[in-house]
């Protein structure tokens, strides 16, 4: 191999990181190219090719566990990660030692209980489920870990449980979906054996604690139904507890009666390997896929003999309940169980309060300050350090997310007045016009709409202007400012704001852009120690997608666009650099009038990347894209397309309705890479024109 094969292996794997949504998948894929570099031991190319993908490693490594693939595909990915260590700046390399160490841990864990040397807490077990991933690389075909966290609200006047999931696309998958719906009657008749209280119609949040992808199928089940048992009597406070006997995994559908259906042979083979390598002992399938998990069992512990994974068949949830050694449910002590309720009355909370404050301390155990915000459906969810739900606001994302705006930049979370309780800054709540800031406890402290007025030569923009995103927030004279940008209510102009947190008052001038912005980062680029803003976006006045680049402290004016779109009175602004991109000859095909950068750019150690995306052609069946990258003083240095976008493009020059080259070829991409503009002063120029 030599540095131009290297270059080649690059390339295939831009394109495939490109496709590829598993961050495992993608740490696997960068660890084999940078073991090929390494494998040419010439210090000149580690440092050419390596520190390209230390984000992209130190990114995946925070989502990597050791368990539920084989031991050593992890130790060879230790080894190279270490490799690739030299060659990250002091803050990524803090990052991936503290999860090398995590890791490392894990392998040192999951190998004592592959020479049986481990012992399980039998004590406070929990339920997990495997899962198998989907991809298009055949290379890798290792499951993971899942675990669900499930809790209940919004019980005022509901006549529906809804189940709102977190990560989800808008419209769940059926089969998961219909197993929500059995999981939950089950639960709610098992709980009727128990207890007398009516159950009331919840919005039930089921979250994905790993938050490994968008989840389809109903395997889950099994976990699932156990889940929604075990909350519900929390909820209403049962004197009966639900008490998981040992760490298990389980996977098979579920009913609305408990029977437990099978997975098919191939599925439940590669799950069964994802539990011998994982940490638990004992993994509960369907008695139809006993046999099968068995004998993968055997066929594994050729390697480790000492590896006691209990394989569990049950026909119906029943049975699990009626075996002590993987669930028990129980009645409390009555004093136990008394006691606790007891301290729920508030008049006894009270007295308990008044008396540790006679005695000089008080204790408080509810963590109230917002630390997260995760995003499902129609709502943010405001967590703490625990990953508890503090508070929720309606919000109008969904709708947002369809007109191409990045989540990146709907809230953040801050301490404004330095009391040491965080404030959460949002747009896109219910009014969707305005920014608004909420204290600790949700309550708002102050909203912001924005009106104004701009004017090109050909028409007048008058009125609202809505809050589309949060850039980020700015310490400097002694205040916070928030940077933000707004919409026109019905029109193209945009304009980027700085808002005081304290007050929620603007201040300073307004930097307005011919066009939508979809997402945008604040970073010092250049390293001269100030931060830029870039943004990209569509510029409605050249029909194109822009990528822009200024100054923080530069922060005023407007940017070049076409005559009748450019604004009246406004001097141009002093930006760094702005950027046209082309649209591809699939767009000019089917007459779509503009592309767009999205969702929002990439900063990387030494590139920036910002996605290039044209509209749906009911034609192609297909969207067109295409990633461009750029060095930090933003010179395009190399076009990367994807699979799809190749695909489509290729079958309409086959059918004769483009003419070639072929879309993956460098000749291609050098004609898209020709075609991009900046501003140079005067007018928009070519940066490499032929």
């Amino acid at each position: 191999m030599n540095i131009f094969t290297v270059e080649e292996e690059r390339q295939k794997l831009l394109v495939s990181l490109s496709n590829e949504k598993s961050p495992r998948i993608i740490l696997f894929e960068i660890c084999a190219f940078s073991n090929k570099v390494f494998n040419l031991n010439e210090q000149n190319i580690h440092a050419a090719f390596i520190p390209e993908f230390i984000k992209d490693i130190k990114i995946a490594l925070e989502n990597f566990t050791a368990f539920g693939i084989k031991l050593q595909l992890s130790k060879n990915l230790i080894h190279i990660v270490e490799k690739v260590l030299p060659f990250a700046n002091p803050e990524d390399t803090t990052s991936i030692k503290i999860n090398l160490q995590r890791i490392k841990n894990e392998i040192g864990i999951l190998n004592n209980i592959l020479s049986g040397n481990f012992n399980f807490n039998d004590e406070n077990g929990i339920i997990s489920f495997p899962v198998i991933e989907q991809t298009e690389n055949v290379n890798y075909d290792n499951g993971l870990l899942e675990e669900l966290i499930i809790s209940f609200g919004g019980t005022k006047n509901k006549n529906k449980t809804e189940f709102i999931l977190s990560p989800s696309l808008p419209n769940i998958d059926e089969k998961l979906y219909n197993q929500l719906n059995n999981s939950w009657q089950f639960a709610v008749n098992f709980l009727s054996t128990i207890t007398k209280r009516k159950i009331p119609h919840f919005d039930v949040y089921v979250r994905f604690k790993n938050k490994f992808g968008i989840y389809e199928g109903n395997s889950l089940g099994t976990a699932l139904t156990i889940g929604f048992i075990q909350q519900l009597i929390i909820y209403f406070d049962l004197r009966e507890i639900c008490k998981i006997k040992s760490s298990i995994l389980t996977t098979g559908s579920v009913n609305e009666q408990g029977d437990i259906f099978s997975v098919s042979k191939n599925i439940i083979e590669q799950k069964t390997k994802v539990a011998f390598y994982s940490n638990t002992q004992k993994f509960v399938v369907a008695e139809a896929d006993k046999i099968f998990a068995k004998n993968i069992v055997k066929q594994e512990q050729k390697k480790y003999p000492n590896r006691n994974l209990e394989i569990i068949g049950v026909s119906n949830l029943n049975e699990i309940f009626n075996r002590r050694d993987i669930i028990e449910i129980k009645k409390q002590n009555p004093i136990s169980w008394g006691s606790k309720k007891v301290l729920k009355n508030k008049i006894a909370v009270t007295s308990l309060a008044a008396l540790l404050t006679i005695l000089g301390f008080i204790y408080f155990d509810k963590d109230v300050n917002p630390v997260s915000v995760e995003i499902v459906k129609d709502a943010f969810l405001v967590k703490n350090s625990k990953n508890e739900i503090l508070w929720k606001k309606e919000t109008v994302l969904l709708e947002a997310q369809q007109y191409g705006f990045a989540p990146y930049n709907f809230y953040r979370i801050l301490d404004v007045d330095n009391d040491g309780k965080n404030e959460v800054i949002f747009v896109h709540l219910n009014n969707y016009k305005s920014l608004a800031l909420f204290n600790y406890k949700g309550e708002l402290k102050w909203d912001y709409n924005h009106k104004d007025s701009v004017e090109t030569s050909y028409e007048k923009f008058n009125g609202n202007f809505y809050f589309n995103g949060i850039i980020d927030t700015v310490h400097s004279d002694n205040k916070i400012a928030i940077l933000a940008y707004c919409q026109h209510q019905n029109y193209y102009p945009n304009g980027i704001l700085k808002i005081d947190c304290k007050t929620g008052k603007p201040f300073g001038d307004i930097l307005w852009h011919p066009g939508g912005i979809t997402g945008a980062v604040l970073h010092d680029l250049n390293n001269d120690g100030k931060k830029e803003i870039v943004v990209n976006g569509i510029s409605n006045g050249m029909h194109r997608a822009f990528l822009f680049s200024i100054d923080y402290d530069k922060m005023a004016g407007k940017f070049p666009s076409a005559q009748n779109y450019t604004f009246l009175n406004i001097p141009l602004a002093d930006f760094n650099k702005y950027i046209l991109f082309p649209r591809s000859d699939v767009a000019e095909l089917y007459y779509c009038k503009y592309n767009m950068g999205f969702p929002y750019p990439s900063i990387f150690t030494n590139l920036v990347g910002v996605n290039i995306i044209e509209p749906n052609s009911e034609a192609t069946k297909a969207v067109f894209h295409y990633k461009v990258e750029l060095d930090h003083n933003l010179v395009p240095v190399h076009i990367v397309i994807g699979d799809d976008a190749t695909v489509a493009r290729d079958k309409l020059i086959k059918e004769g309705l483009l003419k070639p080259p072929m879309t993956d070829t460098y000749e291609y991409r050098e004609d898209i890479i020709s075609k991009i503009e900046y501003w140079d002063g005067e007018k928009f120029v070519r940066f490499f024109p032929h």
